[in-house]
């Protein structure tokens, strides 16, 4: 058609389209009620007055301004309302019960039900929108269920940050009171934290028939109020204002001076004295400078048993200055010297004792050639890997003991110094590490270096600090086809381990073949230039590189450790078995060794037993530690299997290494004709 005639209705011309010659031979679009997709005032969108908009979709119904859409048809548009008609018309957001599809959340809720007022606008009284910037848990569990109940979008809920909930580290739940004026009992600012650093609030809840307790700068107080004697339990909250944590204390409510006075005395008049604590400072140490110290106040004591559970209760004085609070704490001198350190312990009246520790700092003395300064002073190690320094073992592949159980490291320093503050009563805020603690200072009966090793062997058992998950690929690339759980990774360095290690495990290789299965450690940054196949890792590059290892190098990690924090050549051993290794430990306070396996960070420690799944007592075959070969204890010895009799190989292996270690002064070329002739 002619040009003119764009955005006109040619049908109604009385020209056809190519006599049209101007617009006035033409209709507009507008003079038609509605015009379909054909562009012309006919077809099936066509209509010629507003009552029949009931024939028009809804999508043709929405181009028309005669036409509207009501209760989702199409009908002709009023000019006016009327509302409680149940009919949603001009500006009505509703009408009655009918709502038009909408709901609290579409208007920006996150819960609720919504109305109609009788105007016929939206009644959002019953709707509700959580206003804190977190939420707790159960709070977006409960707002999930109302959003997928609407059919609404989840995306609501990511507006709200999770709150993590406050937590209470307690190193002992009992503690004692024979006070009648308020004591403190805890600082309760050193066993709570909050990962967002929120203000906490406690609170208490505890009968009231004994003891009156009350919060003050964040401590808590108690004093008797009776007589009566006993446990009193007390249920601690803190809240962060959004979450809250529950522990229980128990206050063991003692007699009072006054009130121990014996039968005899009390006619008479005279009452039983009080006496003093006796403070303990503990034995005189050599430390190498730089190194931190544990002081121990737990040997000192009170006859009436009236020294407080408060960390307050012990003072430690250097030069007059107090330098640290608490039965067990740390300190550590930087410059050789001879330091005396002054204990002060005070009981629940105010009486004082005090007692001193000598502390001499010197240089070290083993492991001269690294910076470390944590290792075992019967050592014969001066150097860490690689070095030529110990005696070689076989376990996979040869090396010597001072590269494998490498108590010279200094990467594995910062290791130790968080043993130590687990166990001298610092706040560890990583939650894995917190339950670790927990339990170390439960079984640790007081014993600092024993709450130190328990803390290592949680830390690479259950909660997975130290490492994580077991190498597969080490035993894949080797073609040990019992230890490599699918058959296409044989030969490879796969599967890749799920570990929280610092290098790309992705560049691991494997460069055995089945004529050459046996790998080795060469580089410490460019992992692609070592072989992982079967080979026995230096501990370092198990703990702080790879942060995973096969049965070999978890053992060698925690012997490595244990070494390291001051357990003695005869306290902590690796078990070679004959398909397996793990670990014998003799912990402080117990006359026997315990079996202990972390393999996998597996939970293999049973205080007093063996663990379950292997048969630990029956295939022990040799023992080792930084010294090298050493005669394993017998296993009369060993918790669990004192019925157990001993293979041949574990006979032999002890016979040859009883022969090692007093080969003293003898011909090196005399003692192997002697190990010769004995057939070992």
């Amino acid at each position: 058609c002619n040009s003119l005639c764009s955005n006109y209705d040619f049908s109604s011309c009385s020209l056809n389209c190519n006599q049209i010659s101007s617009q006035a031979q033409c209709s507009s679009f507008s003079q038609c009620l509605y015009y379909g997709g054909d562009g012309i005032c006919t077809g099936l969108s066509y209509i010629q007055n507003p009552n029949e908009c009931q024939y028009l979709s809804v999508t043709d119904c929405s181009k028309l301004n005669l036409c509207e859409i009501k209760n989702n048809v199409c009908a002709a548009k009023t000019t006016s309302s009327t509302c409680g008609n149940s009919i949603i018309e001009n500006n009505e957001q509703c009408d009655s019960s009918y709502l038009n599809g909408k709901t609290c959340i579409t208007q920006g809720y996150t819960s609720g039900t919504l109305k109609c007022y009788s105007n016929c606008s939206l009644d959002l009284s019953l709707c509700t929108k959580t206003i804190a910037s977190r939420i707790s848990y159960e709070e977006a569990n409960r707002n999930l269920e109302q959003v997928t109940q609407f059919q609404a979008n989840v995306q609501d809920l990511s507006l709200a940050e999770l709150n993590t909930p406050p937590s209470l580290t307690l190193s002992s739940d009992i503690f004692e009171l024979r006070t009648e004026e308020f004591s403190q009992i805890l600082d309760l600012s050193l066993i709570s934290y909050d990962a967002e650093n929120d203000p906490l609030v406690y609170t208490l809840d505890y009968p009231e028939e004994q003891v009156d307790c009350k919060i003050e700068q964040s401590k808590l107080f108690c004093k008797k109020i009776s007589q009566r004697l006993g446990v009193v339990r007390i249920t601690l909250k803190v809240s962060d204002g959004i979450s809250e944590t529950k522990a229980t204390l128990r206050i063991n409510v003692g007699a009072t001076v006054l009130e121990e006075v014996s039968k005899d005395a009390v006619g008479s008049g005279m009452f039983e004295e009080n006496t003093a604590p006796i403070a303990n400072a503990g034995l005189d140490q050599v430390v190498q400078k730089g190194r931190i110290i544990v002081l121990d106040a737990s040997s000192s004591y009170d006859q009436e048993d009236n020294i407080p559970s408060t960390r307050e209760a012990y003072s430690w004085y250097y030069n007059n200055n107090k330098i640290a609070i608490g039965k067990i704490t740390s300190y550590k001198f930087d410059q050789i010297g001879s330091y005396e350190i002054e204990l002060e312990v005070k009981d629940s009246l105010g009486l004082i004792s005090k007692d001193s520790v000598i502390i001499n700092a010197i240089e070290k003395n083993k492991c001269k050639e690294t910076s470390s300064l944590y290792f075992p002073e019967d050592t014969i190690c001066n150097k860490k890997w690689p070095s030529t320094d110990g005696k070689e073992i076989f376990i996979n592949t040869k090396d010597y003991s001072c590269n494998l159980v490498e108590v010279c490291s200094e990467e594995l320093d910062p290791i130790i110094e968080e043993a130590i503050d687990c166990c001298d009563g610092s706040i560890l805020t990583d939650k894995k590490k917190a339950n670790a603690c927990i339990l170390a200072n439960k079984n640790s009966n007081g014993n600092s270096k024993r709450c130190q090793g328990l803390y290592i062997i949680n830390g690479l058992g259950a909660n997975a600090i130290f490492l994580q998950d077991y190498f597969e690929a080490e035993m894949c690339c080797a073609g040990v086809d019992s230890l490599c759980t699918n058959p296409n990774n044989l030969y490879k360095a796969r599967p890749i381990p799920k570990a929280n290690s610092p290098l790309n495990l992705n560049e691991i290789t494997c460069k055995a073949t089945q004529e050459n299965n046996k790998g080795k450690w060469i580089s410490d940054y460019d992992i692609k230039l070592n072989n992982i196949a079967l080979t026995d890792l230096p501990a370092h590059a198990t703990l702080t590189k790879l942060s995973t290892g096969t049965c070999v190098d978890y053992s060698l990690a925690m012997t490595t450790l244990l070494r390291k924090i001051g357990y003695s050549s005869n306290e902590i051993f690796t078990i070679e078995a004959s398909n397996h290794a793990y670990n014998m430990v003799r912990f402080p306070l117990d006359k026997k060794y315990t079996i202990v396996d972390t393999t996998g960070n597996n939970n293999g420690l049973k205080l007093g037993s063996v663990p379950y799944g292997y048969d630990y007592c029956e295939n022990i075959v040799k023992c080792y530690n930084d010294l090298g070969e050493m005669p394993c204890p017998s296993l009369t010895e060993v918790n669990g299997c004192e019925n157990v009799n001993e293979n041949l190989l574990l006979q032999t292996s002890r016979t040859r290494a009883k022969l090692n270690q007093n080969v003293k002064g003898v011909s090196v070329n005399f003692f192997q004709k002697i190990i010769q002739e004995l057939g070992i």
